[in-house]
């Protein structure tokens, strides 16, 4: 602290003096160099600092044992073995006057170049370039660059470019490239790149629905992640999102549906709970293999308007994205005791009309009479009352068409089914083993499933 606190106070006094340049200096501290007690008034082109040095700024290359301080802007190659500073005491060899002056001017204290230190790179404005510490790299203006921390990147202002760091990174009015870290990555504005960490935010995501259209995409990955805008893509263990026109990927997803356009809401939500969710059902079907399964969705309207029916205008089919929670027991042929599955489906419920008429409403005729469905489910079934921990997966690709019928609908349809085991023998379609030892095989056959479905 005494080796950053001693530029300021040897420059404290008033004075008249006119910045002066220099192609090369040397210092043991500021102050004691080739540059005098006024070194805070030359611009060099080189500068070398045994321990400490002070100048206006440096254009080409600037070493330091310890810090390296500059009152104004610098460029090229700065090292130093603790910490780079730009823009400390700018003001203090100024009149109340020139302070103003600089003020109006729009001068600001920025660096532009390469910079390495072993805890801090500071600059009172913007940074630019490439900037690596062990410790923390703070800008109170905006950045661009690459900027690697061991602890944390700290921008006042937009980001523009790839911020890495092991704790946390911070692009406080927007982030236009990418932040990497081992705990958070925050921005009160607007991601357009990419967030990875633990816990991920930001207030604005870009993405291909949003309303004007662009060319931005925003993504979160990490264990949380948190935005008020969805546009783009979240991925993760929980999503939080208060307004969504894109997809959310997680085990615990909460939304609420963006404000519909000409075209719809465009939420995609796809995990095992969806909070917020819309059009969601329950299922009770027989299928080839079980006399029952249940199931249970949610999931999200993705061409609902606005209308008071939320059809959609220039679409004949209002369109639901959903994810299923199943269930299945008492097997057909008792290989199976029970089972427990995912499943994500499209469903596309007829429309008839825009407004409520006695067609629209009718139960047989009107919107929703009929729907059409979609999808893929993934299923573990266990041939014990336990649960079976050896390889045991089904995979069903599933289409079917439903009718209403007195308020709830019977529904039939087709599958595609693959099963994958490990010493299991299926006895059905086509069989072929996956390994030379003859211990796993995939079954394949055609199947069906019939039931009812209830709105929720």
């Amino acid at each position: 602290m005494l080796l950053v606190l001693l530029p300021m106070l040897l420059n404290a006094q008033t004075t008249n003096r006119r910045y002066q340049k220099k192609d090369f200096q040397i210092s043991l501290f500021p102050g004691i160099g080739s540059n005098g007690i006024y070194s805070g008034w030359y611009f060099n082109k080189v500068s070398i600092n045994i321990f400490s040095g002070l100048s206006a700024g440096n254009s080409w290359f600037e070493l330091g044992g310890f810090t390296n301080v500059s009152l104004q802007n610098s460029s090229g190659i700065q090292i130093a073995g603790l910490a780079n500073i730009v823009g400390t005491s700018t003001y203090q060899n100024l009149t109340s006057a020139q302070e103003r002056q600089q003020k109006l001017d729009g001068f600001t204290s920025d660096f532009i170049g390469i910079r390495l230190a072993g805890l801090l790179n500071y600059s009172r404005d913007k940074s630019s370039g490439i900037v690596l510490t062990g410790g923390m790299n703070i800008n109170n203006g905006s950045g661009e660059g690459f900027h690697f921390a061991g602890l944390a990147n700290m921008t006042g202002e937009s980001y523009i470019g790839m911020q890495v760091a092991g704790l946390y990174n911070i692009g406080l009015d927007g982030v236009n490239g990418g932040q990497i870290s081992l705990l958070l990555n925050h921005t009160k504005g607007l991601l357009n790149g990419l967030q990875l960490g633990a816990i991920n935010k930001s207030s604005w995501m870009k993405g291909k629905h949003s309303i004007q259209k662009t060319k931005a995409r925003g993504l979160q990955i990490g264990l949380i992640n948190i935005s008020k805008k969805v546009d783009g893509t979240q991925i993760g263990l929980i999503n939080f999102g208060k307004q969504v026109r894109g997809y959310q990927i997680g085990l615990i997803n909460f939304f609420r549906t963006a404000p519909p356009n000409e075209y719809g809401p465009y939420t995609t939500p796809i995990g095992l709970l969806n909070l917020g969710s819309k059009g969601g059902h329950l299922r009770v079907s027989a299928t080839e293999l079980f006399l029952m399964e249940s199931e249970y969705t949610t999931g999200s309207c993705y061409n609902c308007s606005k209308t008071e029916l939320e059809m959609p205008h220039n679409q004949k089919f209002k369109k639901f994205r959903q994810n299923a929670l199943i269930f299945a027991t008492q097997s057909l042929n008792n290989q199976f005791k029970w089972g427990i599955g995912y499943g994500y489906r499209n469903m596309l419920y007829k429309k008839v009309s825009m407004a409520k008429t006695k067609k629209s409403m009718s139960p047989l005729k009107g919107n929703h009479s009929k729907f059409v469905s979609y999808g893929i489910t993934v299923m573990h079934l266990n041939r014990e009352k336990e649960f079976d921990r050896t390889l045991s997966l089904l995979t069903r690709l599933q289409a079917g068409i439903g009718q209403r019928i007195f308020g709830f609908y019977v529904y039939g349809g087709v599958s595609v089914n693959g099963y994958f085991s490990k010493h299991q023998d299926m006895n059905r379609g086509f069989e072929w083993y996956l390994n030379p030892s003859q211990t796993s095989s995939v079954s394949v056959w055609p199947g069906y499933m019939i039931g009812t479905q209830f709105k929720i």
